[in-house]
């Protein structure tokens, strides 16, 4: 069987979409790993490897991998993708901070997720100047490491409403997109911002039956 097709980048400026690229989606946890597999052709293209800080507890290798190889990506696509679980916005911070500059480094650069970036920031305990000081810290860390060279993928899920903190993760992003469940149970992303500063409302939809490779997934918000 034919692999899916690619994500279709080709409306990206030649210089973005060759080099550095932040690309920012909304998504469910549900839905994260499996649009994650569907972007792998981008993050993962040549040899590139792919570092994942997941903050929301939301990366499923089975899910993934099963849509990357849909999409062409080899056998060996786990081999080339390296998971770190934070449990606190600290624990994150250090990930953006530390461990993630250095990939830069590697040749081609490597490509970068944090997975959930929003969820570790909703921790009712946290106060509200401490959540915002260490947000600005993470997103400059951000910004950083795409300026670097870095392909760049940040998730988070709907923002709340009345929340002014969250302001730094919604201007932040080459690429905006949402994913959106469609009525037949497949899945597209909608652009939001593209850098030629065109939407595309059906930039892409996922592969049909793909409501399938979420059961087992833990329960949450449909996106």
């Amino acid at each position: 069987m034919p692999p899916e097709p690619a994500i279709n980048f080709v409306h990206l400026p030649p210089a973005l979409a060759g080099g550095g690229l932040s690309f920012v989606l909304e998504a469910s946890r549900r839905a994260t790993p499996v649009v994650l597999g569907a972007l792998a052709p981008l993050f993962l293209e040549g040899d590139r490897r792919l570092y994942v800080a997941d903050g929301a507890n939301c990366f499923d290798p089975y899910a993934f991998s099963h849509e990357a190889r849909r999409r062409g990506v080899g056998e060996d696509v786990l081999d080339r993708v390296f998971v770190t679980r934070c449990f606190t916005i600290h624990q994150l911070a250090a990930v953006t901070a530390e461990l993630m500059p250095p990939l830069l480094g590697e040749n081609p650069p490597a490509a970068m997720a944090v997975l959930g970036l929003d969820h570790l920031f909703l921790e009712e305990s946290l106060r509200a100047a401490e959540r915002s000081r260490v947000l600005a810290r993470v997103m400059a860390d951000l910004a950083g490491l795409r300026g670097g060279g870095a392909r760049l993928l940040v998730t988070h899920e709907a923002p709340p409403r009345g929340q002014g903190w969250w302001r730094p993760m919604l201007e932040f992003g080459d690429v905006r997109a949402r994913a959106i469940r469609r009525d037949d149970g497949d899945w597209k992303m909608r652009i939001e911002r593209c850098p030629d500063g065109t939407n595309a409302a059906d930039f892409q939809h996922l592969a049909p039956g793909g409501d399938r490779l979420l059961e087992g997934l833990s329960p949450g918000p449909e996106g």
